[in-house]
């Protein structure tokens, strides 16, 4: 219910219709067992500036262009890709495997990356306080971040390298393998409408 007041002035209440999403179940699976501790490979993705000119971008080269850099503040940032998947394959398999238990609301499916990128950055005095947690809770508490934020972003920007360095982490075991391991526990998971957190383990 709700209270409004109508053109005469008058408070009336009425009734508001609301709707909400309620999970009736949630649970985890850690993929970090099945993925390799070493990378494969590292590769270099060119900005959209070196792919219209045609330039070819090695791992070497992004490196110089952060070391060679003089400005304060500067930031090259590595992130890790899995491969060996098909993730949208094996959303389907994972939805249709709810669905044997014959639940029938809605699914969804999410792959959540945590960790997943690495940043280096200058060693100056104006990078270590522009980056620091203390300065940005700071300026968020006081909302000098107003003043502050937009002048960091740029300078932010233009410090932070262009080219992305992406290293590739293959998958130890296939995504079939994954369902079986943890089939039986995804359908108990459904049926017993658990918000426990599961972790996958293989042998």
């Amino acid at each position: 219910m709700e209270s409004y007041e109508d053109f005469d002035g008058t408070y009336q209440t009425r009734s508001v219709k609301n709707s909400r999403v309620v999970p009736e179940f949630s649970f985890s699976i850690d993929l970090s067992p099945y993925i390799c501790e070493q990378w494969q490979r590292v590769a270099v993705i060119p900005s959209g500036k070196a792919r219209i000119a045609g330039e070819i971008v090695t791992f070497r080269d992004a490196l110089e262009q952060y070391t060679l850099s003089n400005k304060k503040i500067k930031e090259i940032v590595l992130k890790k890709q899995c491969h060996g998947w098909n993730l949208e394959e094996l959303k389907k398999k994972l939805i249709a495997l709810v669905r044997s238990t014959g639940y029938q609301n809605s699914i969804n499916v999410t792959y959540n990356r945590v960790n997943y990128q690495i940043a280096a950055r200058s060693s100056s005095k104006l990078s270590q306080f522009a980056n620091s947690t203390v300065v940005h809770v700071l300026c968020c508490i006081s909302c000098l971040c107003i003043i502050f934020g937009p002048i960091h972003y740029c300078l932010h920007t233009i410090g932070s390298a262009r080219n992305t360095i992406v290293a590739e982490y293959m998958m130890m075991k296939s995504d079939d393998i994954f369902l079986q391991l943890n089939a039986q526990i995804i359908v108990n998971s459904v049926i017993q409408r658990s918000r426990n957190s599961y972790i996958a383990h293989f042998t």
